[in-house]
């Protein structure tokens, strides 16, 4: 496919009025909620058909995070440097996955490099519970105090979902509860090598992990030391998300 521009190099004579990218440049607001209702659509009924959400009926993760990917180029419209210092775009993500299923990218959000991580979340949150509205799950009433809320409940079946939860939370509260500081800390360190790894490998696109920070150091000792705490980190302290992470790889650039 041609860059937008491009084409007078290569063809002579008449050609087509527009290409994809002035035609994807053209759209709205409402043109792009179009576009999201019909990828909902989309993704529910391949969820019937394919067992790309196998266990849904019982229980459904929903995350919503954002990424920031690399640009190039100087009319790149919105591109600016983001959170991880790295010039390009903001992506914001809702991600659906189940016990049994990987995770699913379910609606997403093209947004510029620099804006902040939880705008528009929102929004991205509404959309989430206008589909558990839809199946059932809650119910949504105005508040008679306030005109500007609404108070949401759950119906008889969004309780037995929750129970189902709640009791899948508690048995995974036992099991960590009942490990010793040892096996937490090797635990979490299996965890933090495969993020790192996966990263490294383009896989996923942000991590905040202790191990890829700079701030991070190992002592003879074999503990791990946060130059920015100015303390020694055992190994089930360590973050697989820290707010105050700074990338290595960035800060040998």
């Amino acid at each position: 496919m041609l860059r937008h521009g491009g084409t007078g190099r290569v063809f002579t004579g008449l050609r087509a009025a527009t290409t994809l990218g002035t035609h994807l440049r053209g759209y709205r607001f409402g043109h792009v909620r179009q576009l999201d209702a019909v990828a909902a659509r989309l993704l529910g009924n391949l969820a019937r058909v394919s067992p790309i959400l196998t266990g849904a009926d019982q229980l459904v993760y929903v995350d919503v995070d954002d990424t920031v990917r690399e640009t190039h180029g100087y009319r790149k419209q919105g591109a600016a440097y983001g959170y991880s210092r790295v010039k390009g775009l903001n992506a914001q993500l809702a991600i659906v996955s189940t016990p049994l299923a990987a995770p699913v990218i379910a609606a997403t959000r093209l947004r510029k490099g620099n804006i902040d991580s939880g705008h528009g979340a929102a929004r991205l949150i509404g959309d989430t519970l206008a589909t558990l509205r839809t199946k059932g799950l809650i119910t949504e009433e105005p508040d008679d105090t306030d005109r500007r809320r609404r108070l949401l409940a759950l119906t008889p079946a969004g309780l037995d979902l929750a129970q189902v939860m709640n009791r899948e939370r508690a048995s995974l509260r036992t099991s960590l509860e009942s490990m010793s500081p040892e096996r937490k800390g090797a635990a979490l360190d299996v965890v933090l090598t495969l993020i790192g790894d996966l990263h490294a490998q383009g896989v996923i696109t942000v991590d905040r992990s202790c191990k890829t920070c700079r701030f991070r150091d190992s002592r003879p000792d074999g503990d791990d030391w946060c130059g920015l705490l100015r303390q020694a980190l055992t190994p089930d302290q360590l973050r697989v998300a820290c707010p105050e992470h700074e990338s290595l790889a960035l800060a040998g650039r």
